[in-house]
């Protein structure tokens, strides 16, 4: 629920923990953070002493709190929240067949209160998981897709919200024409921006290669180029799918090169998944400044693989994390982080000259890495001034089913215990532009 105190100086006093680049995190252990919220909830300064200027609101961590940034989820499919945990025996392929599309096409005859009520849910238990902004796919029926914006922008989360589009190798129930996808795309962009809010924006979103023709993508880069819209969509996932592209698209050298030669690639593109690329496909997608989202929890639900974000971070390629519910069974940061982590290590036991991934990387590309891969490095990620106020408060103690000792209060204890054995129990409370909207 909306803070009451919409509007004045916010003032934040306690620790704070957050990425001020890759892997390397500040620790503030006592801050005062002021955030303008007449001014989009806005961080005017961070500093060790209190500001001169009075605060409409003070909020003061007691301890065991600390403060950091709210994570950000590059990879979401919201039409399938129902399907976490379903079907994860079989790999992506079949899964698409037997599981996601029949769930996805169900929304063209469900009820509208049916709908607003599943997105109006899963916004909320993203949020108290501590998801301050989340990358969604929706589904291809265009009303469908305004309930889910409609149900997004009332929840107060950050959002970039897309028409998923389909005119090749679909079910005959769930497929639209090119000129279809295209309509229906541009009505989306203007219904998001009729909004007029900077939390909610459009993302252009071919679901992948297989299921659009060329031209269905060429016409999607241009109206994202148009538009100046972000781009998602799925690359290299499964090693049969990067065969069947192969098979569709035998004019071109690769799976990246088809989103290239389509005008896909481009420094606002999230690249979902990308196990199975060769130096060429990482090369191509540094150049063209575009973002993959490392979805663990998926990649091991569905045996699709590992995917070797050292070799990836080290070619200077931006990598951000995703749950990509429902393939992945879980809608939380955390376990993308934790999974993130284990993922780099099980490639460490093969590769030893592939170092790991430590805790502060993982909450990184949670984080700054999230905001870089939708290009609002500027504004988001982390706790500096000029940058929104998506925050969160942490309360390790507040899990009972995690130890701790009574000298175990350090910021750097509190923070490790919060990433390998934190859930939404330890999120006190969930900040968006400056407001309060989850407690």
């Amino acid at each position: 629920m909306l803070s009451d105190l919409m509007e004045g100086l916010l003032l934040i006093e306690g620790p704070v923990v957050h990425a001020i680049e890759h892997g390397k995190l500040e620790h503030l252990q006592h801050a005062f953070i002021l955030v303008d919220r007449s001014a989009q909830g806005k961080i005017v300064s961070v500093s060790h002493a209190p500001p001169s200027e009075p605060a409409a609101e003070h909020v003061r961590l007691h301890p065991g709190q600390f403060l950091c940034p709210g994570f950000i989820d590059t990879h979401h499919h919201a039409p399938q929240t129902q399907n976490m945990g379903l079907g994860l025996d079989w790999e992506l392929l079949d899964w698409l067949q037997k599981i996601t599309f029949p769930r996805e096409q169900s929304y063209g005859d469900r009820t509208e209160t049916d709908i607003r009520g599943e997105y109006r849910g899963m916004a909320r238990r993203l949020l108290r998981a501590g998801t301050t902004t989340c990358v969604y796919f929706g589904s291809l029926q265009e009303p469908a897709n305004e309930l889910l914006a409609e149900e997004v922008f009332a929840s107060g989360q950050r959002a970039f919200i897309g028409k998923v589009c389909m005119d090749q190798n679909s079910p005959a129930g769930y497929v639209e024409t090119t000129e279809e996808n295209l309509q229906n795309t541009v009505k989306f962009i203007e219904f998001i921006r009729s909004k007029q809010s900077n939390l909610i924006n459009p993302i252009v979103t071919p679901r992948f290669a297989p299921t659009c023709s060329m031209q269905l993508m060429k016409e999607l880069g241009n109206i994202a180029l148009q538009q100046a819209c972000h781009i998602q969509t799925h690359l290299g996932e499964n090693k049969s799918e990067v065969d069947w592209v192969r098979e569709l698209f035998p004019e071109h050298q690769s799976y990246t090169s088809v989103y290239a030669a389509a005008g896909l690639l481009t420094e606002k593109t999230i690249l979902a998944h990308a196990i199975y690329l060769t130096d060429a496909e990482k090369q191509l997608i540094k150049e063209h400044q575009a973002s993959i989202s490392h979805c663990p929890n998926s990649n091991f639900a569905l045996s699709s693989g590992c995917l070797c974000v050292r070799d990836l971070l080290d070619r200077g390629v931006k990598v951000a994390l995703g749950t990509d519910v429902s393939g992945g069974y879980s809608p939380s940061m955390l376990d993308a982080c934790r999974q993130a982590i284990i993922a780099s290590k099980c490639i460490s036991f093969q590769s030893p000259n592939q170092t790991p991934l430590t805790a502060a990387e993982a909450f990184s590309l949670a984080t700054l890495g999230g905001a870089s891969a939708i290009n609002m490095s500027q504004t988001l990620g982390n706790i500096q001034p000029g940058k929104f106020f998506d925050a969160l408060i942490v309360n390790v103690k507040s899990n009972p089913q995690i130890a701790l000792a009574d000298d175990e209060s350090s910021l750097q204890t509190l923070f490790e215990k919060f990433i390998f054995c934190g859930d939404d129990r330890c999120i006190d409370a969930v900040f968006v532009a400056g407001r309060m909207i989850s407690k």
